[in-house]
């Protein structure tokens, strides 16, 4: 009122033109009361820690084994490997892969039972078993992850690791980086509003991009969310992964993904 009063006594004219003033500054005033209100209820994830931005995103994991049919494609040194695939997958450390060629059965399977890979290959006659490592996997998927990071990234989900976290907001985007042992390190870039994760990067020596994981198209899938795309990229290799079909199962027999020895065969060791 004291600034209407000010106003009147500052602007001539009639009585109508300084009721005219006094309405243009309250609607100014509000606007400002307006931009302010808004800045006090921000949403809550904007005031994020690291440690809450990556709990908001494992807590939208599927945690039931997730039964999926993916087309997939490899592109190792510029040669493609295109094909298709039903793929079993529970965290943290569970995985049956089973090739499905244009034509008849499958002709190449994989399991990761916990510590233990096995793998065989109709085609050849042969069938491998092995601990399940970062170096024996890479022998038949041309990817250099230890299995449960592996499985993180094919659910959409950050890797488990320790180490000293940092956060900042990149865009929309909130950046966890994580100093792992080593010269190995992690960056991930969240979407806290959608409880997802973007990229991931696995960084090595001198901060050096040793691998590249994109996700998009995040679908609700059971009481999780899942991208029905994701493309990893690293030295020489490219993958390519578009799930086609989402189906979460009530996880009641975990033996499913062992991988049994065919009669009349024996197990060459990967180790």
């Amino acid at each position: 009122m004291a600034m209407a009063r000010q106003m009147d006594k500052a602007v001539p004219g009639n009585a109508w033109q300084r009721a005219a003033l006094r309405l243009f500054l309250a609607t100014c005033l509000a606007a400002l009361a307006g931009c302010a209100s808004l800045r006090i209820t921000e949403p809550a994830y904007l005031a994020l820690s690291p440690q809450a931005a990556l709990q908001l995103v494992n807590d939208s994991a599927v945690q039931t084994p997730l039964v999926v049919t993916a087309k997939i494609e490899i592109r190792h040194f510029g040669k493609r490997y295109p094909s298709r695939a039903a793929l079993m997958i529970q965290q943290p450390d569970r995985l049956r892969f089973e090739s499905i060629p244009p034509l008849g059965p499958p002709n190449f399977f994989l399991s990761i039972d916990q510590e233990e890979l096995a793998v065989f290959v109709p085609a050849q006659n042969v069938f491998y078993r092995g601990r399940a490592t970062e170096t024996n996997i890479s022998r038949f998927l041309h990817l250099a992850l230890p299995p449960t990071d592996l499985i993180s990234l094919l659910l959409g989900q950050p890797p488990e690791g320790k180490g000293l976290l940092r956060g900042s907001w990149d865009a929309e985007l909130y950046r966890v980086d994580r100093e792992g042992e080593g010269e190995r390190s992690d960056a991930f870039w969240l979407n806290p509003a959608e409880r997802r994760l973007v990229r991931w990067q696995r960084l090595g020596k001198e901060d050096r991009v040793v691998m590249t994981v994109d996700f998009a198209d995040p679908a609700p899938t059971g009481k999780g969310i899942i991208p029905r795309e994701l493309t990893l990229n690293t030295e020489g290799v490219t993958l390519a992964v578009h799930y086609t079909e989402l189906v979460p199962t009530r996880g009641e027999d975990e033996t499913i993904f062992a991988l049994p020895l065919p009669e009349g065969f024996t197990a060459e060791s990967l180790d």
